[in-house]
């Protein structure tokens, strides 16, 4: 059973990359190692992308954190290789035209509540936050609604 939700908030760019590795890996910045270091097998990490203000993708952690210094994702600044990493399998992959727009969900999440209804995408900024179950919850059985519809949607056409 997971003990920890995670949210992952990606620029697009990053996000093509950690969807071009199959979602086999995901990099995060050095200083997030003290929520890194919390991670543990079994643990949820749910994908968000800044530029689409979008939720793409529900994973599994499927490692303890590790360092590996391959260049893979970019940040502003050079040095930063995305160095601490964790092994991870896809749950819910959504095609980019089903990829769920946080607008409509936001106001529904326990996580955002602090922030005015207007500024709900301010508590996105950062890479890296710990959410409450429910939230996990909403998004991931939305995702699965969606992707039950599509294929419901295949099956009916073949």
């Amino acid at each position: 059973m997971p003990r920890n939700y995670w949210m992952l908030s990606l620029s697009e760019e990053n996000f093509v990359v950690t969807k071009k590795l199959d979602y086999s890996v995901q990099g995060f910045r050095v200083p997030h190692h003290k929520k890194i270091k919390r991670m543990l097998v079994g643990d949820r990490l749910l994908i968000y992308v800044q530029e689409l203000s979008s939720f793409t993708t529900s994973l599994n952690i499927t490692s303890e954190y590790f360092e590996d210094h391959t260049k893979q994702w970019t940040y502003i600044h050079e040095k930063e290789d995305f160095s601490l990493r964790v092994n991870m399998e896809p749950e819910c992959m959504l095609n980019q035209e089903e990829f769920i727009d946080a607008k409509i969900l936001a106001p529904r999440m326990q996580f955002i509540k602090n922030w005015r209804p207007e500024d709900w995408h301010l508590a996105f900024l950062g890479d890296l936050h710990l959410i409450p179950k429910n939230d996990f919850k909403l998004i991931e059985d939305e995702m699965q609604r969606l992707i039950d519809k599509r294929s419901n949607k295949s099956y009916r056409n073949n």
